[in-house]
């Protein structure tokens, strides 16, 4: 039986790479969705809230209704002032890097706003200009400002504007100090500047594995999971689990013991009715999953394996596909947590995936039953009494390559780990039929376990032959119809040991005749080759 180990790291050197270019795109989108509609919710809140509450330095009113900063009566006197922050030119910055570091509270105040809506113009905002006014050291300094909680959550804005940026812009925050002061956030009094905290530490830690680890490392997890718990807010609820998705994900991995306390929260968010919370929770179990077995246990004994497997059947698309990533790992684990899943019904919900629109859904589905294939007995079993063995013999022969291939080492899996019966009741499905198309591929690993199963259904060809005293092993006979000898023989060129030894093992074992024949024309080969080059007359000394 080809292990699970292996199968998991042949997989993962061909689809890591592309998988992870395609997750950072997704996150850097969401990213990048996520502030823009951000954008949209303040600017509404600011201009439609009236009488929402000034907060001047000092006046912290911790029992009062929270409300958002109002800055509408402000960006008339601002625009007034200063001049309408999308009309801004790189040479009229100048006021503004006076006035925000200026000992007049109102002209900070001021100043920060208008530098937080630079940095919040939609298109091309002129974040690298606004780091260049050396402004971003300032910001840092007013997430300090307990006593003036809106030019908290100001601050607080305009560096999770710079963390939206690239690596270097972001390094400029975090160099000077961001993160620790956007973790004390976490238990600010104002649930305004402790949303808005999370979300730059989220925009901080999606950038590298290193802010990731840095944000980690300062202890941002635990006030983090305290909120996504304990707030009634549902945009605290989203930016939480978004900001503790982001600092699971990641290559290299962050540290188990770092992350592994946020695995309860998530098993939890499962069963929550938003969306984004829904997306964010499965993705961030994909990402901690995605490990060893100590890994794999802990997202299973949080119970979330039920819940998952009914998330695989979900009608969108983004929740689909975290939810089968994160099965798809455990199948990768030991036998006992490989049955855990299949005994939450894990088969009949990929079967269904295998008539996916999407490519990648397919690909992955075939991957996680190829796994559950290379597993006990039981869970081969399990397999074959299923639907999924007609649909994954179709799919060997669709015209998408790595659904094919992934379909491929699932039935080949069965069929080389399987015992008598089930190897048979493979054969009887026409799967020799694949396996001997196998053979003439390109693809060694793929070829070593096709003759593997070949090897075992030939095997399971000769006892039939003794017991019911056939003439020949009907499965040797069905190869040799199909032109399997003939892929073996060439096989035995191959420059891999492995399957040049295999293919040799094969034909010696079971096709006999034909193997002493194709030594015979061999050596009658060299003998030709030799005739030919002998000059007419014969040599001259």
């Amino acid at each position: 039986m080809f292990r699970k180990e292996e199968r998991k790291k042949e997989y993962k050197k061909i689809f890591d790479d592309s998988r992870r270019r395609r997750e950072d795109l997704q996150a850097q989108i969401r990213k990048q969705t996520r502030d823009r509609q951000f954008q949209r919710h303040r600017a509404c809140a600011a201009g439609d809230d009236d009488d929402a509450m000034q907060s001047e330095p000092g006046n912290v009113v911790i029992n009062d209704p929270i409300t958002p900063f109002d800055d509408s009566q402000d960006d008339d006197d601002h625009n007034d002032q200063y001049g309408n922050p999308a009309n801004w030119t790189p040479s009229a910055l100048a006021p503004y890097v006076t006035g925000i570091r200026s000992d007049d509270y109102e002209s900070q105040l001021s100043c920060t706003k208008y530098f937080r809506k630079l940095l919040s113009i939609e298109v091309d905002p002129p974040i690298e200009q606004v780091v260049n006014a050396g402004v971003v050291p300032v910001f840092i300094e007013f997430l300090g400002r307990f006593d003036a909680p809106e030019l908290q959550f100001e601050a607080a804005w305009a560096i999770t504007n710079v963390a939206s940026g690239n690596q270097q812009q972001t390094k400029v925050a975090t160099d000077n100090g961001a993160v620790p002061k956007l973790i004390a956030l976490l238990e600010a009094p104002r649930e305004e500047v402790r949303e808005q905290a999370v979300w730059a530490l989220g925009n901080i830690a999606g950038d590298s594995p290193e802010c990731r680890d840095l944000v980690l490392g300062l202890g941002a997890l635990k006030p983090l999971l305290y909120l996504l718990y304990n707030s009634d807010k549902e945009s605290v609820v989203r930016n939480a689990t978004w900001t503790v998705s982001n600092l699971c994900r990641g290559k290299p991995k962050p540290v188990f013991q770092d992350v592994k306390q946020a695995i309860p929260y998530l098993a939890k968010l499962l069963d929550h009715p938003d969306l984004e919370v829904l997306t964010d929770a499965c993705w961030a179990l994909s990402y901690i999953s995605d490990g060893n077995e100590e890994h794999i246990q802990a997202v299973l004994d949080s119970g979330a394996c039920p819940r998952l497997v009914q998330l695989m059947d979900h009608p969108q698309t983004v929740i689909q596909t975290p939810a089968l990533r994160t099965v798809g790992n455990i199948a990768t684990g030991n036998d006992r947590q490989t049955q855990m899943i299949v005994d939450c019904g894990c088969i009949a919900a990929l079967y269904k995936m295998l008539f996916s629109d999407k490519k990648s859904i397919k690909k992955e589905a075939c991957w996680t039953l190829s796994n559950i294939a290379a597993g006990t007995r039981d869970q081969v079993e399990a397999f074959l009494q299923s639907d999924t063995v007609e649909k994954l013999l179709e799919l060997m022969t669709c015209n998408d390559f790595d659904v094919q291939r992934e379909a491929s080492w699932a039935i080949c899996n069965a069929a080389s780990g399987g015992d008598f019966r089930q190897a048979e009741n493979l054969a009887s499905r026409g799967c020799l039929r694949h396996i001997c198309s196998i053979l003439t591929t390109t693809d060694t690993k793929l070829i070593s376990v096709a003759l593997r199963a070949m090897e075992n259904i030939l095997n399971v060809g000769q006892q039939l032959m003794e017991l019911n005293s056939l003439p020949a092993n009907p499965y040797a006979v069905a190869i040799e119809e199909l032109e399997g000898v003939r892929a073996l023989e060439v096989l035995q060129e191959s420059k891999v040991n492995a399957v040049y030894r295999r293919a040799r093992d094969i034909l010696q074992q079971y096709f006999p005749d034909d193997y002493d024949l194709e030594q015979d024309v061999s050596e009658s080969s060299v003998l030709t080759n030799f005739k030919d080059i002998v000059p007419p007359g014969g040599f001259k000394f």
